[in-house]
């Protein structure tokens, strides 16, 4: 397994950990109240199930919903960005392509074959 699949799932579980308090702390600038510091105490209270002490006096329906709004609009946004960066990455494993589209070989294509 690779270095970044490794660490990839970490990397994700930092993505929601982030989104769910922004969304705390959007649901607590909508609607007043406050939001625990981002860390690994925030994160505790969200594991542990206790909301009150991650965003006291806010409902945890609101967070969950500006969090499932905010993770759809990150991957609205992602997406597309990750679709444009592969279609511009060469094609793996195919050298052939890859020399025709290289022009300092322009060259040798036009050179007749011997059989």
């Amino acid at each position: 397994m690779s270095a970044i699949c490794r660490h990839g799932r970490w990397w994700g579980l930092t993505a929601v950990t982030v989104v769910v308090w922004a969304a705390a702390g959007l649901a607590a600038l909508l609607a007043g109240g406050t939001v625990a510091p981002l860390g690994t105490g925030f994160i505790a209270d969200v594991v542990h199930g206790r909301t009150a002490d991650a965003w006291p006096g806010r409902p945890t329906w609101a967070v969950a919903g500006i969090a499932a709004v905010l993770a759809v609009a990150a991957v609205a946004v992602t997406l597309p960005v990750c679709r444009a960066v592969l279609r511009r990455l060469p094609a793996a494993g195919d050298p052939v392509t890859a020399l025709a589209r290289n022009p300092r070989l322009a060259a040798f294509r036009a050179m007749p074959t011997a059989l």
